[in-house]
């Protein structure tokens, strides 16, 4: 099998480019880590935020709270939890319905705690010191979920 760069050794810069870029080929896709299309490079990125304490990665974990795959869910409230402390009473087996409204309580940590958007990349006061991420000067609990960890 002719491998990415064979392609445009063969084909040339552009044409091989085209090729590749309209099969969806050897590029890239635009998201990575956390986000990325490819479930086992999602996974890996997922344990490697927890094991890394990955501030960073704290809202694109959220949103794989909601993924389709249980397995997936496990591995990202585990990461939420070493990174943050927390669960907010999120249960990966849960019904959609339960998992629903903890997804809502970390979406609301999240704000309170001044986590970035998604895929913004920013952790906890984008830099200014405020000592308002997990542990810090706001605490960790989320509003009405003083036992649900």
């Amino acid at each position: 099998m002719i491998g990415c760069r064979g392609i445009l050794g063969v084909l040339g810069g552009t044409a091989g480019a085209m090729l590749l870029s309209a099969a969806g080929g050897c590029f890239a896709s635009s998201e990575r880590g956390v986000l990325s299309h490819d479930p086992a490079q999602r996974r890996e990125a997922i344990v490697a935020a927890g094991a890394s304490r990955d501030e960073s990665a704290v809202v694109d974990l959220i949103a794989r709270l909601d993924s389709q795959d249980p397995g997936e869910r496990l591995l990202a409230i585990r990461s939420l939890e070493m990174i943050t402390g927390e669960t907010c009473g999120y249960d990966y087996a849960a019904s959609p319905g339960e998992r629903q409204s903890a997804i809502l309580r970390w979406t609301d940590w999240a704000q309170e705690h001044d986590y970035a958007g998604p895929g913004a990349g920013a952790g906890p006061g984008s830099g200014t010191g405020n000592g308002s991420g997990p542990g810090g000067a706001k605490g960790g609990t989320p509003r009405g979920q003083e036992g649900a960890r």
